[in-house]
């Protein structure tokens, strides 16, 4: 149906020290010791700011589908629903220039958040997230995007 958005989804157990926020990028961990690796092995992060650095070797899996709280992330049992084909909304951070055409890749600065770059070879080796079919207008505006999860530019 036209307008409709469609996306592909999965639950993944939430790591890390920080509360899930709606709209931010993560990355899939591997937890090899301790109780969390024995619950599920499909677990997540939120991407950190190194991930936004070129030539990093972090991959985005992709994007929350809702806000978590840090007490629940604590209890090593919660699972999120991260969205990893389709179109989803993602928060700016500020950086780069919106427009169409660019590519979104996670935020240098904010962890979660992402970064418009352009596709020129000074940007080679980035992780994408995706591509922009609505534009922001200021830091920290959600906005739409067809996620391209697993490419690099």
């Amino acid at each position: 149906m036209p307008g409709m958005d469609h996306i592909l989804s999965k639950g993944f157990l939430a790591t890390g020290s920080s509360a899930y926020t709606f709209g931010q990028v993560v990355q899939q961990v591997n937890l090899t010791t301790g109780p969390l690796a024995t619950i599920n092995q499909a677990q997540c992060q939120i991407c950190p700011t190194s991930a936004g650095t070129a030539g990093a070797n972090s991959v985005v899996l992709g994007v929350c589908q809702e806000n978590l709280d840090l007490v629940k992330v604590q209890t090593g049992k919660a699972i999120i629903g991260v969205a990893i084909e389709g179109n989803c909304k993602v928060v700016w951070d500020g950086t780069g220039t919106p427009a169409v055409g660019s590519y979104i890749v996670p935020s240098g600065t904010v962890a979660g958040q992402v970064k418009f770059v352009s596709s020129v070879t000074t940007f080679q080796g980035f992780a994408v997230v995706g591509t922009p079919l609505t534009l922001p207008a200021a830091a920290n505006d959600f906005f739409d995007i067809s996620l391209a999860i697993g490419d690099r530019i």
